[in-house]
């Protein structure tokens, strides 16, 4: 049984951009990712594990970062260190990170129409 305890998700949000130092482009593509990884799960089947939106929202902002920051990627060794001690280990971050590129099937380029979408549904105008 695994008896991690989770922070609040809030709160573990705001340690991953404080902590993480991430660029509103990165965020923006994080979200997009996490649209994209919504789209193809099945609206059947709820994210019961415990964790399972941390892993998700981590795993995305891991992604984008990796994507967008070429001089100062947010590391998956850094995000280890700055989280809440034994949340995650390093193996099983790394292994967040493949299975979620493999949900959106590797897809990281971000056309602007779906950025255009992203922000028109939370009003947001640029």
């Amino acid at each position: 049984i695994d008896n991690r305890q989770f922070p609040e998700f809030k709160y573990f949000i705001q340690t991953l951009l404080i902590n993480g130092c991430i660029s509103a482009d990165t965020l923006v593509h994080a979200l997009i990712y996490l649209s994209r990884f919504h789209r193809r799960i099945p609206r059947r089947q709820p994210l019961v594990e415990e964790g399972a939106k941390h892993k998700i929202f981590l795993a995305a902002l891991l992604v984008a970062s990796k994507f967008c920051d070429d001089r100062y990627p947010l590391a998956t060794i850094s995000v280890c260190e700055f989280l809440p001690r034994g949340l995650f280990t390093l193996a099983e971050v790394n292994r967040m990170e493949r299975a979620f590129l493999s949900v959106i099937r590797y897809k990281l380029i971000v056309n602007p129409e779906e950025l255009s979408l992203l922000l028109l549904k939370h009003g947001i105008d640029i």
